[in-house]
């Protein structure tokens, strides 16, 4: 029966430099969602 919920994932990333430069700060993050759900499933 779990096929047919949608499933949920979430990621966070921090990056930390030793120093900053001009395209990038010296730190910052990214937080990722997704939510997907398979719309096959049973076949």
């Amino acid at each position: 029966m779990s096929g047919y919920y949608p499933s949920v994932d979430i990621a966070y990333t921090v990056n930390s430099l030793d120093e900053a430069s001009t395209l990038e700060a010296k730190e910052n993050s990214v937080l990722y969602g997704a939510v997907s759900a398979n719309l096959f499933a049973g076949f």
